[in-house]
C-alpha cells in the first residue's frame, strides 16, 4: 500500500507550514470567500402588487469535534460569527461531538436525509469509504472550481485522498505529535532528557526518586495506543509497519513482537505514571500541566492549553529511541494532516453557501487565529504569520521538528472497523502482567475478526 506521505516530504511541509515569517496581515482574503454588504434600500414605486417578503437565510449545519474548552473551539466559533456577519443570507447551525463519534453521527443522520451540510472530520476512519455510500462529495473539481488549485500544501492534499486517489475532503488540521518533556523536572532529578530508551529507564528511576511520575499517559484511549504503537515502531521499519498494522500477524512478525517485548520492559521498569492503564488523555494533560508528571506525548493540538507559567521549561522532541539496532535515526514523532472539511451530499444542494463559507474558512483572516492560538500547522503554501505573536514555546515548536524522524502512523492502515477494538487491546497491555505474547494475540484476534 502506498504510504500517505513520505518521511523527507513531511519533514519539508511541516517546516515549511510552521516556520513563520512575514505578516499574515498581508494576505488578501480570497475574492469570494465574503460577500459585501448588501446595497442600500431603494423605495420602491407606488404600486398595487404587495411587497415580496425577504428571503429566509439560507442554514449551513456543520458538525465539528472543537468543543468550548477545546483550543480551537473559541477560534472556530469566532470564524462563525465574523463568516455570518459578512455573510448575512447565511446561517450557520453547528453541532459538536468527540472525533471518535462523528463517523457515525454522520452516517445515521446520512439514512434519515438529516445529515449536516459540512463536516470537520478525521480521516482514518471515513476516508475510504464516504464517496462510495453517498454520504460526501468527490472535491477534486471544486477544488478548482472554487480557487483553490495550488494553493494547498501537496503532501496535505495526499492526506485527503483516499485509495483510489479521489479528494475526499479540503485538507484543514495539521498536526505534529511530540513528546513533551517538563526540564525543570528533569533538573530537579539530576538527568538530561532522554534520546534513548535505555536513558529514558534511567530517567524514570531518577525522576521517581524526586518525588514525580515519569510518563503520564492516558492508557484507556487513544492516547495510549498511541504511546504503545509508538514504541511498537521502534522496532519497525515504515513499510513493516504497514504491514502488520495493515493485515496483523503481530505474533508471526518478528520485529512486531520485539516492538511488544520493549513496550513491556518499559512498562515493567516503571517508565509510565501509576495507574496508567485507568487514565484518559485528560487526566494525562492534568497530569502534565499541573507539573506532576516529567512527560506525556501529546500532539500540537494541545499546545494552546500549556499554561503560561510552563513555557519556559517545557521542551518538544520526539520519543527516545533504542540505543543500538532502530530502523530509525533520531528520535520519532508521528505528523501529518489528521482532519479535512468534507462536502456532504447535503451540502451538494446548498453549494453556492458551502462555497462561500469554505473559501473563507481558508482565508488568511480566519486560518492566522488557529496558528497563533493553538500551534496548528498550516494546510497552505504561502500562508505567513508574524513571529512576533507566537508565544516562545511556539516558536520553539518551529525547531524540534529539525531533530527528529517523523514515521508513518497507524492511523492510515488500519481497518477500520477495529479501532475502537484496537484501543482497548492496547490499553491492556499497560496493565501489568501483560505478556507480549498475550498483547500479540489480542491484537492478531482483531484483525482475524476483520475477514
Amino acid at each position: 500500500m502506498k504510504p500517505r506521505f513520505s518521511q523527507t516530504a513531511l519533514s519539508i511541509l511541516i517546516l515549511v507550514s510552521i516556520i513563520l515569517t512575514g505578516c499574515a496581515q498581508g494576505q488578501a482574503t480570497p475574492a469570494a470567500a465574503t460577500q459585501a454588504p448588501p446595497p442600500a434600500a431603494v423605495e420602491p414605486e407606488a404600486t398595487d402588487v404587495p411587497a415580496q417578503p425577504a428571503a429566509a437565510p439560507v442554514t449551513l449545519n456543520i458538525m465539528h469535534n472543537y468543543a468550548p474548552d477545546d483550543p480551537h473551539g473559541p477560534v472556530l466559533e469566532q470564524v462563525f460569527k465574523d463568516f455570518m456577519a459578512a455573510n448575512p443570507d447565511i446561517k450557520i447551525e453547528a453541532q459538536i461531538y468527540s472525533d471518535l463519534d462523528i463517523p457515525l453521527k454522520v452516517e445515521t443522520a446520512f439514512l434519515a436525509g438529516q445529515e449536516p451540510d459540512v463536516v470537520f472530520n478525521n480521516y482514518a476512519i471515513s476516508r475510504d469509504t464516504w464517496i462510495d455510500k453517498g454520504v460526501t462529495l468527490q472535491l477534486d473539481d471544486l477544488l478548482k472550481e472554487w480557487g483553490f488549485d495550488g494553493k494547498f500544501l501537496p503532501a496535505a492534499l495526499d492526506s485527503s485522498r483516499d485509495k483510489q486517489g479521489r479528494l475526499v475532503a479540503f485538507p484543514f488540521e495539521g498536526f505534529t505529535w511530540p513528546v513533551w518533556y517538563n526540564t525543570d523536572i528533569f533538573e530537579k532529578a539530576g538527568v538530561e532528557v532522554p534520546t534513548t530508551t535505555d536513558e529514558l529507564v534511567e530517567a524514570a528511576k531518577k525522576i521517581r526518586e524526586a518525588g514525580y511520575e515519569p510518563f503520564t499517559v492516558g492508557g484507556i484511549d487513544w492516547s495510549g495506543y498511541a504511546v504503545f504503537t509508538t514504541i511498537v515502531q521502534l522496532k519497525l521499519s515504515d513499510e513493516e509497519m504497514r504491514e502488520v498494522f495493515g493485515k496483523g500477524g503481530f505474533a508471526q512478525n518478528k520485529n512486531a513482537m520485539e516492538g511488544i517485548k520493549l513496550f513491556t520492559e518499559l512498562r515493567d521498569a516503571g517508565v509510565f505514571a501509576e495507574h496508567s492503564e485507568g487514565f484518559q488523555a485528560d487526566a494525562m494533560n492534568a497530569m502534565f500541566f499541573s507539573e506532576k508528571a516529567a512527560m506525556m506525548q501529546a500532539g500540537s493540538w494541545a499546545y494552546g492549553q500549556l499554561p503560561e507559567s510552563m513555557q519556559d521549561h517545557t521542551a518538544l522532541a520526539g520519543f527516545p529511541i533504542l540505543a543500538s539496532g532502530s530502523p530509525h535515526e533520531k528520535p520519532v514523532i508521528y505528523a501529518g494532516f489528521g482532519k479535512g472539511v468534507w462536502v456532504t451530499r447535503n451540502g451538494g444542494q446548498k453549494l453556492d453557501a458551502v462555497r462561500r463559507f469554505v473559501q473563507y474558512v481558508y482565508s488568511a483572516e480566519s486560518l492566522t487565529p488557529f496558528i497563533v492560538d493553538t500551534g496548528m500547522p498550516s494546510p497552505l503554501l504561502d500562508l505567513q504569520v508574524d513571529p512576533a505573536k507566537l508565544s516562545p514555546f511556539m516558536l520553539q515548536s518551529t525547531e524540534y521538528v529539525k531533530g527528529v524522524t517523523i514515521v508513518d502512523i497507524t492511523d492510515n492502515y488500519v481497518p477500520q472497523k477495529a479501532f475502537d477494538a484496537l484501543y482497548k487491546a492496547s490499553a491492556g497491555a499497560f496493565i501489568p502482567g501483560a505478556t507480549p505474547e498475550d498483547i500479540a494475540a489480542e491484537f492478531d484476534k482483531i484483525y482475524a475478526e476483520q475477514q
